[in-house]
């Protein structure tokens, strides 16, 4: 609107000019103006009317271009975002095949880490069931060499010759590989009293010499299966610290004393 303003206020000049120019050239023609302000606009609008068409359609022109522009840019952002969102897809994507791949990759190894300790816990129980085989084959041949026989589950060597005090027994079955016997339970203990002479007594491995009223294996482990006399054990004289047995019951008698006596292969009671 500003530069149309321009145009007109032009024209108006241009139009001033030429009349000027015009009366300069014919002093002696008069130009007679019977109604100045409407002739001259007309004159002044039909000498503007080309700047005016050309104006409204640079305008037009403008106008267009600004459209298109418009439109071009509304386009740009329209691919802006569907870059964007193509980056954000790809980026998302590519975080979820990084974390399956780490997922799967956790997991295998997981599987190699659980495999290995299977496999390692295999050969210690194979390497465990070979040593107990060996143990056993190792225990057998010696307890026959040493003249221990098997009785229930374990092996015993029943001493019906030589008699010795408690210690010296103990001392003799450490030599031979074992201890003086204790038993886990009344079926072992019946196994082994069916193979002892009737109203004879045996030393068996169990004394509270260390501390009164505190009774251990000889192999040093508390005892399992005691049994007991009626009144037993009562420590007769302040000196009865071992143990003996008697048609299957137990006593508690002096260490110094004499007898036959009974040894274990092993140390597991």
């Amino acid at each position: 609107m500003f530069k149309f303003e321009i145009y007109l206020v032009y024209a108006f000049v241009v139009c001033n000019l030429y009349s000027i120019v015009k009366s300069q050239e014919n002093v002696d023609s008069v130009c007679i103006l019977k109604d100045a302000p409407s002739q001259c606009g007309a004159f002044c609008l039909s000498a503007q009317r080309p700047f005016i068409d050309h104006n409204y359609k640079v305008q037009r022109q403008m106008d267009s271009i600004s459209e298109i522009l418009n439109e071009n840019q509304k386009r740009l952002d329209r691919i802006e975002e569907a870059i964007l969102a193509v980056q954000k897809e790809s980026r998302n994507n590519f975080e979820t095949i990084q974390q399956v791949a780490v997922t799967s990759q956790e997991t295998k190894m997981n599987r190699i880490e659980k495999g290995t300790l299977e496999t390692q816990a295999s050969m210690e129980r194979i390497q465990r069931e070979n040593q107990d085989s060996m143990d056993r084959i190792f225990q057998q041949v010696k307890s026959n060499s040493m003249g221990f026989q098997w009785i229930e589950s374990r092996y015993f060597y029943i001493e019906n010759n030589f008699k010795q005090t408690w210690i010296n027994a103990e001392d003799t079955c450490r030599k031979m590989g074992g201890h003086l016997a204790a038993f886990q339970n009344q079926k072992e203990l019946s196994a082994v009293t069916s193979k002892l002479h009737q109203d004879i007594s045996y030393w068996v491995g169990i004394t509270d010499r260390e501390k009164e009223g505190e009774f251990v294996t000889a192999s040093g482990n508390p005892p399992i299966f005691l049994t007991w006399n009626k009144g037993e054990p009562n420590n007769y004289g302040g000196n009865e610290n071992c143990v003996n047995i008697w048609n299957g019951i137990m006593n508690d008698i002096p260490c110094e004393l004499q007898r036959y006596y009974i040894c274990q292969s092993d140390n597991k009671v």
